[in-house]
Formats: structure tokens, sequence, C-alpha cells
């Protein structure tokens, strides 16, 4: 029985040991699991942060030259500043096909529909240039014929368009680098963001530079975004736009 007693103790003692062993094994294989995950975790946070700055500047460098090219900077730009900019942007483009008393045909293509709510019509002739209020503005085709990539509008002006005048179909905005994003104000709107919040104030500026006797006009656009997991110091990007619309010597 002496014996017997001494081999339980002895089990005892080899059970406790064996325990001190799992469960430091559990600790290291539970802190390792821990370190992955944490890893894993950042990576996950430092690419999706990578693919948001890249998207705020994608955005940004895309949406500003796009709007700024096809503008005349002695006509269409009302105001610019180091982080605003302030326009009549054009969204469609063509000419009057038909008219009739005070109705209008006018034959148009564009990035898109007008849209009557935010829109106005600009009439260019050599003589002059006239804004129109989109007046029953509808779709129309019972006098003009459109091709595949063009529509056919109906809409009342208060007085005869000029002869061989060109249509623009245009609306009036503001662009705006603050508050830590790409903004577009609408009219009296709100500064409605279109980019994430990961510029910087003040380091990301715009500068419209008008020509003169030997250049053509640009447009400079500098961002700078803010620091991250990714970009300790932020990171500044930067590209200069060639306006055909301001010639030198204008």
């Amino acid at each position: 029985m002496r014996v017997i007693k001494l081999m339980l103790r002895a089990r005892d003692g080899y059970a406790v040991v064996e325990g001190i062993v799992v469960l430091g094994l559990s600790v290291l294989i539970g802190a390792a699991l821990s370190a992955a995950l944490l890893t894993q975790s950042r990576l996950a946070r430092a690419v999706a942060e990578r693919i948001a700055h890249n998207d705020a500047a994608r955005m940004t460098l895309l949406v500003l030259p796009r709007e700024i090219r096809l503008a005349d900077p002695d006509r269409d730009v009302r105001a610019s500043s180091a982080d605003s900019l302030a326009g009549r942007w054009v969204r469609s483009s063509g000419t009057i096909c038909a008219s009739q008393g005070n109705l209008t045909w006018l034959r148009l293509r564009g990035i898109r529909a007008p849209d009557p709510a935010k829109d106005s019509l600009l009439l260019v002739s050599s003589q002059q240039e006239t804004v129109h209020v989109l007046s029953a503005f509808v779709r129309d085709q019972a006098h003009c014929a459109a091709s595949a990539d063009e529509q056919i509008y109906r809409t009342t002006l208060s007085a005869t368009p000029p002869d061989g005048a060109v249509a623009m179909i245009f609306e009036s905005g503001t662009y705006y680098l603050s508050q830590r994003a790409l903004r577009y104000r609408l009219g009296g709107e709100g500064r409605q963001p279109l980019t994430e919040e990961f510029l910087r104030d003040g380091l990301s500026t715009l500068q419209l530079v008008h020509a003169d006797s030997s250049n053509v006009a640009r447009f400079r656009i500098s961002i700078t975004l803010k620091p991250g997991l990714q970009y300790s110091t932020g990171r500044t990007e930067g590209l200069t736009v060639i306006l055909p619309n301001g010639r030198a010597g204008s």
C-alpha cells in the first residue's frame, strides 16, 4: 500500500509538470497568433489607407483638370484663389438646328444630359454671348435629326437666337481644396466633399496663370496628403494643365 501511495504522488507530480508545460506552450502559441493577427490587421489598415490616399489624389487630379481644360480662363473662370476656383462648367454643347418663333431646337452632345434645375444655356455668336434659362426644356426630334451620340432638345427663348450661334449648357459652381478634401459647391448650396478628408489645408493649392504675350494660360494643382501609416511625412503630388482656350497674346 505504501508503494502504491508513492507511485500516485509521483504521478501527481508529473501531472503538475505536464500542466505547466501545456500552459506555457498555450501562452506561446497564443502570443504568436496575437502577433500574427496584429500584423495582419496593421497591414490591412495600411493597404486600406493607401488606397484611400490614392483615391483622394486621383480624384483631385482628375476632376479639376477635366473641368478647367475645356474652359476659357478669361470668360468661364469667375474667380480663383489659392484654395478655390469658381466658374461656369460646360456639360454639353452643340448648335441650333431649328427655330420657330420663340421655340428653339438644339442639337447637343456632352458628358451628361442637361438638367434645367441647375443648368443654363449659353449662346455664343460672333457678335455676342447671351445666357438663357432652360425654359420648357424637353426632348423633341420633330424638327431635327440626331446622330447616335446626339440628343435634340426644344426650349423656349425670350428672344430670337442669333444666326450661327453655338449652344453650350453649363452649370455654375465652385471647387475648393478645403477642410481636408476636394469639395464642390453648386450655386448657393453647401460644399459637398468629392474625396475623403486626406488632404492637408494650406499645403494643397490651386493657381490659375492667365496667358501673356508669349505663354498660353495654364492651371497648376499641388496637393499634399496628410501623414499616415504608409507616409510618415505626407505625400505631395502636382500637375500643370495647359489651357488651349487661353492662348498667348489674348
